[in-house]
């Protein structure tokens, strides 16, 4: 039998909502990045957070009003403790520029890179990037408390190299239900972390190329099935 779901919020949705609400605060910055956040910093970003809660309500998406209760009352207090999580993992104190949302490879062509004998097109966006005079400091937050594994954000860092090759570029998660000690995973980018993250594109391109994975799924293919527990989905 299948577990019930008791969260009170689609997390996609909730996702979302709190992605919003970041990028709200950070635009409201008008540019002006803290060399350390503040008691106002964060009380401005508890208000973001509570509107974008108000509006997921609004619309109609709690399905657990007494669940949605608990969640709506601590998530803007876990938003703004992230903010030092981030201050004590940024690799430098103010950043020159800080993109939100920034998109790569949306030109229609994709970001070209090599993985072994294969020709690679990245595409993404990344939810935030902190420019410091030689170092890029790439962030991407999730409202749970982990991180699957280091792949997202190393593919971050890979698209970056290419697009700012004169910064040594470095990431991490921002985790927004982790322990205090744990809300930045950082990622870092070294030989070791590019051989990985080249090995690993060049094994998920040839089961592409081989045809175990369709291309481009299409209903009836009889592989769509492969693609619907593909672990790569997310890329």
């Amino acid at each position: 039998p299948r577990t019930a779901d008791l969260r009170p919020v689609d997390p996609a949705r909730l996702g979302t909502a709190i992605h919003k609400a970041f990028a709200d605060f950070f635009r409201s910055l008008q540019g002006s990045w803290p060399a350390s956040w503040t008691d106002e910093h964060k009380a401005r970003l508890r208000s973001f957070v509570e509107f974008r809660l108000q509006e997921l309500e609004s619309a109609g998406w709690i399905r657990r009003k007494s669940l949605w209760a608990f969640e709506r009352e601590r998530l803007p207090a876990l938003a703004a403790e992230l903010l030092d999580a981030e201050q004590a993992a940024r690799p430098g104190p103010t950043p020159s520029k800080v993109l939100v949302e920034l998109p790569f490879g949306d030109d229609g062509e994709g970001l070209e890179i090599e993985a072994g004998p294969f020709e690679m097109r990245l595409q993404g966006r990344i939810d935030w990037m902190e420019v410091f005079e030689d170092k890029v400091f790439v962030v991407d937050l999730k409202t749970g408390g982990s991180a699957q594994d280091e792949l997202q954000v190393r593919l971050y860092l890979r698209a970056i190299e290419e697009l700012q090759p004169t910064k040594t570029p470095k990431g991490a998660y921002l985790l927004l239900r982790a322990d205090e000690e744990k809300r930045a995973a950082v990622v870092e980018w070294n030989d070791e972390a590019r051989r990985e993250t080249s090995e690993c594109l060049e094994w998920m391109a040839g089961l592409v190329h081989s045809g175990w994975f369709p291309m481009t799924p299409m209903s009836g293919d009889d592989r769509e099935s492969r693609c619907r527990g593909c672990p790569f989905h997310r890329l």
